[in-house]
Order: structure tokens, then C-alpha cells, then sequence
């Protein structure tokens, strides 16, 4: 899909939103966009540490790998 059709969709869809919050959050995201800058917490960015620590350590999973072992799982019980 190219950015014209997916931005054709997206203002189709906000057309519909009625609720100010997420309105809201939209126009955050919107802002954000432009500035390139996200802000975020301390828990997060310590969260994100945390992540990156473990991948150069090989201590991540492969989404596919946890989708098998999760299909695994869910057919034992």
C-alpha cells in the first residue's frame, strides 16, 4: 500500500472517532511525528536496557520460535 492510500484510510477512520481522548493521543502521536522526539519514563527506558542487554547476550527469543512453544503450550493443557 503507498502513503497516499494509507493516509487516505487513516483520516477516513479519525473521521469516525468521536471520543476526545483518543483524539487526543492521535494528535500527540501527530506532534511527535514532526519533532521526531518520544518521551519517555524512566521505567521505560529502563525496560529498553534491560531488552538490549539481554539480546547481545543471546538471552531473546525468536517471535516464531515463541509462537511454536506457545502453540506448544496452549495444546498440552
Amino acid at each position: 500500500m503507498i502513503a497516499t492510500e494509507l493516509k487516505e484510510i487513516i483520516k477516513s477512520q479519525i473521521d469516525e472517532i468521536n471520543y476526545e481522548v483518543i483524539l487526543d493521543e492521535i494528535n500527540t502521536l501527530s506532534n511527535n511525528k514532526k519533532s521526531n522526539i518520544i518521551n519517555l519514563n524512566k521505567a521505560v527506558i529502563d525496560d529498553i536496557l534491560v531488552a538490549e542487554h539481554e539480546i547481545k547476550n543471546g538471552l531473546g527469543i525468536d517471535n516464531d520460535q515463541l509462537d511454536c512453544e506457545i502453540e506448544k503450550w496452549l495444546t498440552e493443557k
